[in-house]
């Protein structure tokens, strides 16, 4: 099984990660699924069970900035703050 973990696993090297008001992942690879903007919680995590790539997004709480990774769906993806999102 294919396991995506985007939404938030805060990185050991920030302590204090703030996370963004909403997440985003793409249903390209998946129809059925849903690709609504979901409310961020810490060491959140939403697993996809299908293969293929997916975009990952992050918004803040105005929505004045967003941040991206398109990312194979196998693959975690590590929130720290906008400017710092790791895959993998």
């Amino acid at each position: 099984m294919s396991t995506i973990s985007p939404p938030w696993v805060p990185s050991s090297s920030s302590t204090t990660p703030r996370p963004p008001s909403r997440s985003f992942v793409s249903t390209y690879t998946n129809g059925n699924g849903s690709d609504d903007w979901s409310t961020l919680t810490p060491s959140a995590r939403d697993p996809r069970s299908w293969g293929g790539w997916e975009l990952v997004a992050f918004k803040n709480a105005h929505d004045s900035d967003r941040a991206g990774k398109y990312v194979p769906v196998s693959s975690q993806v590590v929130f720290t703050d906008l400017e710092n999102i790791e895959v993998e």
